[in-house]
């Protein structure tokens, strides 16, 4: 820390701050990062008259979108007749083909506009596995080091970082549509790999599965989104992580959601059944959540819960309303309430997996389950048994480490198990426990 007069000496008289100044200093800064993100977030349109081919090109997506248009206003008209008409399965049928053509013409008409595809390019896939995917424009604080007086202050403003823009309106068929073909070209590949790569398949899932939902967590202890399949470090899963169901139908549907470290001899890493000699599921969180999902999603955030009451269960209510403006769930149906993982020592790394399941009748139909056990949990049998079908799944794996020790004697309040390779039988130690030899004399 420089005293004032030393900083005279060694600073022009411009460079040392006055309170006045200090304040000028912040608000400028303040205001032209605020001026760069508000036009970082903005579609700039190309000036005109450069490149005519260009133009023309304008004109040809302008002329289409106008006759897609016109197009849209005659089958909306057909829609509303057909609705008033008489019910039957000829009028159901009608209807149902003219809605697939109202969407089909709503995603055409919009799709190429360019200022539709920089609006998706930047406010949605920036990149498929981080925080760049529909968040929300996130504050930063830049410290500026002044000096005044005799103390070397520090200057915090905030900004917004354009590299986190706004997500763009899924209520929008068309971003929809492009959400859609994102999942499916860029996402959903990686995803087949990792879960079969990890015998996620078959061993909880039927090996014809392929997700159509796209099942994202985030884990809130200063990792933030994660790709499947990455190590988890236990402390950082204490407190249930958010789950983001991003989904393409525009009806609201009935989810149940399933939290496991699955058994099997595939990989021989997860809970040992000693009594069996086999190994073990053990379901670490699972909820019907009797709440209509639609169009965009729904966010699973229950990071209020503290860690001495996470064993006891959470407090949801059922019949929770979501809308794409409201997605966030605060109830709902708990069947067994949030574990945190707590890989074994001794063991291999555990793949903990989170699997998105549609409830029946295209998900209108509510699940009434009774209590499941945690260990020796199925979930075949368990997806059977309610007429469940699997949309989404995504995992992440975790191995033991000294904060496995304090979740057990804090949270779950059991003695901790340790594992390992059973004695190797010596077959020529006797029950007296004297080693007989090896060759006989005949």
């Amino acid at each position: 820390m420089l005293p004032a007069a030393i900083a005279r000496r060694v600073l022009p008289r411009t460079l040392i701050p006055t309170r006045r100044t200090l304040a000028t200093v912040a608000a400028e800064a303040s205001n032209a990062e605020a001026s760069d993100a508000a036009a970082a977030t903005r579609y700039k349109l190309p000036a005109l008259g450069v490149n005519p081919a260009y133009d023309e090109a304008l004109k040809v997506i302008a002329a289409d979108r106008a006759v897609r248009l016109e197009r849209l206003k005659a089958v909306e008209q057909e829609i509303a007749r057909a609705v008033k008409a008489t019910k039957s399965l000829t009028q159901a049928e009608q209807l149902s083909a003219l809605r697939k053509l109202k969407l089909d013409l709503q995603v055409k008409a919009e799709l190429n506009d360019p200022e539709v595809r920089w609006n998706f390019k930047h406010g949605y896939s920036m990149d498929c596995n981080t925080q760049k995917i529909c968040s929300p424009a996130r504050l930063f604080t830049t410290f500026t080091y002044l000096l005044f007086g005799n103390q070397l202050l520090t200057l915090p403003y905030s900004y917004q970082s354009s590299n986190f823009l706004p997500p763009v309106d899924m209520s929008y068929p068309v971003y929809r549509y492009l959400a859609q073909k994102h999942f499916q070209k860029e996402v959903l590949t990686r995803l087949m790999q990792r879960i079969t790569q990890m015998y996620v398949i078959p061993d909880l899932l039927p090996s014809s599965f392929v997700p159509s939902v796209n099942l994202k967590i985030d884990i809130k202890q200063e990792i933030g989104v994660i790709e499947p399949g990455v190590f988890v470090k236990p402390s950082k899963t204490i407190q249930p992580p958010a789950l983001t169901l991003t989904n393409f139908h525009e009806d609201t549907r009935l989810y149940t959601v399933l939290m496991v470290d699955p058994g099997g001899l595939a990989v021989r890493s997860h809970v040992p059944d000693p009594e069996n000699m086999t190994y073990q599921q053990t379901c670490h969180w699972l909820m019907y959540e009797n709440a209509p999902v639609s169009r965009l999603s729904f966010l699973c955030s229950w990071n209020f819960l503290s860690r001495a009451s996470l064993p006891l269960g959470l407090p949801f209510r059922t019949n929770v309303p979501l809308s794409t403006t409201s997605p966030t769930i605060v109830g709902g149906d708990i069947i067994l309430p949030y574990v945190p993982p707590h890989p074994q020592r001794g063991t291999k790394y555990h793949r903990y997996t989170i699997i998105a399941f549609e409830q029946p009748e295209e998900g209108k139909k509510r699940v009434q389950a009774v209590a499941e056990k945690r260990t020796q949990f199925d979930t075949a049998s368990f997806r059977k048994q309610y007429d469940l079908t699997p949309k989404g799944v995504t995992f992440f794996r975790g191995v033991w480490d000294e904060s496995v020790s304090r979740i057990y004697k804090k949270i779950l309040h059991v003695r901790e198990p340790v594992y390992g390779n059973p004695p190797r039988i010596d077959p020529y130690i006797t029950e007296t426990g004297y080693k007989q030899k090896k060759y006989l004399n005949i």
